[in-house]
């Protein structure tokens, strides 16, 4: 079980819509097809793929907290 004060101590800043953050997650991918309701997504660029690619389907299946590139999110 991850809690909402631990995701907070993540270095970096913490950008969101939702004021009602819950506090539990119970499962974190970086799978985007594995992704389920309230799930934390860690998108990651490797050697083949870069799943910020798929961040459209993430968010479709209502990922609670989506971790991106902070370069992939100055370009958007």
């Amino acid at each position: 079980m991850i809690l909402k004060e631990d995701i907070l101590k993540v270095k970096g800043d913490l950008i969101t819509s939702d004021k009602k953050m819950p506090l539990k997650y119970s499962a974190v991918s970086i799978n985007s097809a594995e992704v389920a309701g309230g799930n934390i997504f860690i998108a990651l660029k490797g050697e083949n793929t870069d799943a910020h690619k798929y961040l459209d389907d993430v968010i479709k299946n209502k990922a609670g907290i989506i971790f991106v590139n902070q370069s992939w999110f100055r370009i958007i």
